[in-house]
């Protein structure tokens, strides 16, 4: 997609990729969004980032304080602005807190937001692209869930302005979770089992889901 200039930034995206992958090394020793998997040629947050950026106007992506210069750089080279939330490891809630603040500063002109985590390397941009048509459809409640045709809920989940405010005041590990409970959420299905898969374990590396 074009790359918007700052002040034409409409519809961005928040990269979440700020978390420590305990399950993936309890020792800590290997970054699972650094890591590549069979057959790819870039490393999972990289490829994360690439799908959100092939259809928004723009990614931040959010990491920890001592995240290691190799992902900084695997995330600027697809495009992405990487800011750093300070208050990473008292949840995934500050860390989207963090960064949503931080779009509103970096973009003004922001009316939605795409949110994901960096461990979903497999989701497609064509994926990305249903999301963001359907929040500019302008959907009642103002959030855009991806489900499987089974009814799974996947990523990227997108907000339009209205829910900024509430992104903004986020703390703990929920997340989001309770703004997608509302009965009025607008469900688009999707035939990508991407969209529901992460990669928690080495094992998940070797297990990309069928297309």
């Amino acid at each position: 997609m074009t790359r918007a200039v700052p002040g034409a930034v409409r519809c961005a995206a928040i990269l979440l990729a700020a978390g420590r992958g305990r399950r993936f090394d309890p020792t800590g020793h290997q970054d699972k969004l650094l890591q590549a998997g069979t057959g790819a040629l870039k490393c999972v947050a990289a490829r994360a980032c690439a799908s959100l950026a092939g259809a928004t106007d723009a990614v931040l992506a959010v990491v920890r304080p001592e995240a290691s210069i190799a992902l900084t750089e695997a995330l600027q080279a697809e495009g992405a602005s990487v800011t750093v939330c300070e208050q990473a490891d008292l949840g995934m809630g500050h860390s989207l807190a963090h960064a949503v603040r931080e779009a509103r500063l970096r973009w003004p002109t922001l009316e939605a937001l795409l949110v994901m985590p960096a461990d979903m390397p497999w989701v497609k941009i064509s994926s990305v692209q249903a999301v963001v048509q359907t929040l500019n459809s302008q959907p009642r409640s103002g959030i855009v869930v991806p489900v499987t045709p089974e009814g799974v809920r996947g990523h990227p989940v997108g907000f339009d302005r209205r829910h900024f405010d509430a992104l903004e005041s986020l703390q703990g590990d929920a997340g989001a979770r309770h703004l997608l409970q509302s009965e009025a959420v607008q469900r688009v299905v999707l035939d990508d089992p991407g969209i529901m898969r992460d990669v928690d374990t080495p094992q998940d590396l070797t297990q990309a889901p069928e297309s």
